[in-house]
């Protein structure tokens, strides 16, 4: 490390500590949600406190906006964007920092506190940071994702101080906005799914569209996903996830797409490829059914345009059964 990370690095587990002797999970709950409005950045950042069940303690920053429409489907039970038969650890997005004891950090993050020059005594003392990203297995924070964490704790550190302080009722808060000037509370919910609400992705290969609508149409009815698997691979030092895309006929159970993607590469454009092969090969189906909000919404200006309908179905029974196999055989 160099010199400016150490003292990004010094920042954060300063600040963390401070936050850790408040133990601000007596008076907040996971539920109630810090929206952080930092200064140059354009999306605030969600910060939630765990630790009110008095197990497991500490902050997530939720920073990204898949990061907080994840969040949002797991506290308001909106439309998944990760398919839940994905594997846990990959479908998760976040920066964590756990209060930890000594015997739950791995050898680097006790060699990271040990490199700092820390030394922690006690229950829940240890400080252990983790970043997850959707088709990664955790890793450590990178220098960015330093920085960002670091301001995120300053920001937040004298508001959860003052409300201790002053003894606050925070009971009925559902939402807590901080920015530098000021703090509002709400019994509100924070609009998570509005703020974050997806679009129609324009689809711009027009050639491909051209040769496409060539295709006769089909009676075909196909189930369509993609699923984070348990399945690892390093690519450039960096623990990658496989993802399986999977079409299967609706009617008889065949798998028509069987193919393989890197999780935390863009996953998208093998799609489309996938599905330009399928129509070539039998033909457009008639429909295609996704139960995924994010691969709906890259698929509809593609269907549109090949007059193919496009349905968010949740419940997908044959696809499932399938899957099951096909990870049961060959994963």
């Amino acid at each position: 490390m160099d010199t400016n990370q150490i003292k990004n690095w010094h920042r954060l587990f300063d600040v963390s500590q401070k936050i850790n002797q408040i133990k601000p999970w007596n008076f907040l709950n996971e539920e109630q949600l810090l929206v952080l409005q930092l200064e140059n950045r354009e999306i605030p950042v969600i910060v939630s406190i765990i630790g009110s069940n008095q197990h497991c303690f500490g902050l997530v920053l939720f920073h990204t906006p898949r990061s907080q429409k994840m969040i949002s489907n797991l506290m308001f039970e909106t439309i998944d964007i990760i398919d839940p038969m994905s594997y846990e650890v990959a479908m998760q997005e976040s920066l964590t920092c756990y209060f930890s004891n000594r015997d739950e950090l791995d050898k680097e993050d006790y060699k990271l506190v040990k490199e700092l020059g820390y030394s922690f005594r006690g229950k829940h003392q240890w400080l252990q940071f983790v970043a997850m990203s959707v088709g990664l297995v955790p890793q450590q924070l990178s220098p960015e994702e330093v920085i960002l964490f670091a301001d995120c704790l300053e920001l937040l550190y004298p508001v959860l101080s003052e409300i201790t302080h002053k003894e606050s009722d925070m009971s009925e808060v559902q939402t807590l906005t901080i920015s530098q000037e000021k703090m509002e509370t709400s019994q509100l919910p924070y609009p998570l799914y509005e703020i974050n609400r997806l679009k129609k992705e324009p689809f711009k290969n027009e050639l491909m569209i051209k040769n496409l609508k060539k295709q006769p149409m089909t009676n075909l009815e196909l189930d369509f996903t993609y699923i984070y698997t348990n399945q690892i691979d390093e690519v450039d030092e960096i623990d990658e996830v496989l993802a399986l895309i999977l079409g299967v006929d609706k009617a008889n159970g065949d798998s028509l797409i069987t193919n393989f993607a890197l999780g935390n590469h863009p996953i998208v454009p093998i799609v489309f490829e996938d599905l330009k092969e399928l129509i070539i090969n039998i033909g457009r189906p008639k429909k295609i059914n996704v139960r995924l909000e994010e691969l709906f919404y890259q698929l509809a200006d593609f269907c549109d345009q090949l007059e193919i309908e496009l349905v968010l179905e949740p419940d997908l029974e044959k696809l499932e059964e399938v899957c099951v196999d096909f990870i049961e055989l060959f994963l």
